[in-house]
């Protein structure tokens, strides 16, 4: 008998591929896929927190009430803590902060070199709080003609400084001034280096405490001193919501401020100012934290309340030589992140 012939696939004289070769196959294949995924796969763009710079002064505890009390979550906002103001401002002004609290002289001073500023809050004017303090027996400035003052240049310090001796008819060379920043004045007054000093809260509290005498302050200067939130412009444009959640969270602060706070969150405010409970008390006094609708009653319309009172700064300043010119327009400055 003759025997079957065993059944084969395929065509004719082909022979079937050994497993080995499909399975290199499916290798090659998947690793062409990887290689694309990783080529064309780019991950999220990582949110950095907001970063914003505040000196110590006690209308920026706000912020860092807020941050302590949870309103102002760390991984969404950092705060950038500088010892002085002009610290601050230089920060600002070198990109190193997208925000930051400054004086209304200080934006002035920003505006010479830079458009892009842009005040969206006023924190607060100072009633007081920022003053030139003497040694006790001192009852008039022309009194200190020649003494050593301490004075922080370039900052709200000296146009106080200015104002002071411009109301007593005397001129910027009456005094020696020595440039130190606010805590170093503290130390050189207390050590005797210094027979007066044009300070700010909160060591104008603390130094009136220890004996220190006050001929001047901004009581007398008519809302002219006063500390604004201000922001990058490209910041304010590609973070707009992050920017109103800042301002949002110094509303609420400041509402529980006022209302006396949560002792937690005050143990960090009063220990990082240096103030018992009576001093800070005291300070809060000398400042007028405006709520969300004064600051858009002062940051709206065709001519708005605080462009008018730049202006009249800008105008001392000039007179001061403090400034160069005043700004030509108030675009920098707007109440967009107010109305939400």
């Amino acid at each position: 008998m003759k025997e079957k012939k065993q059944k084969t696939s395929g065509k004719a004289g082909e022979s079937p591929l050994p497993v080995w070769i499909w399975g290199v196959g499916g290798l090659l294949a998947a690793s062409a896929f990887l290689l694309y995924g990783t080529l064309t796969w780019h991950p999220p763009d990582e949110v950095r927190p907001l970063k914003v710079a505040i000196g110590v002064w006690p209308g920026s505890e706000t912020l860092i009430y807020a941050r302590e009390t949870g309103l102002l979550p760390r991984e969404e906002v950092q705060l950038v803590e500088m010892s002085w103001s002009s610290a601050t401002k230089v920060a600002f002004a070198n990109r190193v902060v997208d925000a930051a609290v400054v004086s209304l002289d200080e934006v002035l001073r920003l505006l010479e070199s830079r458009n892009d500023v842009r005040v969206v809050m006023v924190v607060g004017f100072s009633k007081g709080g920022d003053a030139l303090l003497t040694r006790p027996g001192v009852a008039t400035l022309p009194e200190l003609k020649g003494k050593r003052t301490g004075v922080e240049m370039n900052s709200v310090g000296s146009f106080v400084l200015s104002t002071a001796l411009e109301e007593a008819g005397m001129s910027e060379g009456s005094l020696e001034t020595v440039a130190m920043n606010l805590a170093e004045m503290e130390t050189a007054y207390l050590a005797g280096e210094l027979d007066t000093v044009v300070t700010g809260e909160p060591w104008t509290t603390r130094l009136k405490a220890k004996g220190a005498v006050e001929l001047f302050s901004s009581r007398r200067m008519n809302r002219e001193v006063c500390r604004v939130l201000v922001v990058r412009e490209e910041v304010l444009s590609e973070r707009p919501d992050d920017i109103e959640r800042l301002v949002a969270a110094h509303f609420k602060a400041r509402q529980s401020l006022l209302a006396g706070g949560e002792a937690k969150a005050l143990t960090v405010v009063k220990r990082r100012l240096g103030l018992s409970d009576d001093d800070f008390k005291v300070v809060m006094s000398n400042m007028d934290m405006p709520d969300s609708a004064e600051n858009l009653r002062l940051l709206e319309g065709e001519v708005p309340p605080l462009g008018l009172l730049a202006d009249s700064v800008a105008k001392k300043m000039v007179r001061q030589k403090l400034l160069a010119a005043s700004p030509k327009a108030e675009d920098w400055m707007t109440a967009e992140c107010l109305k939400e």
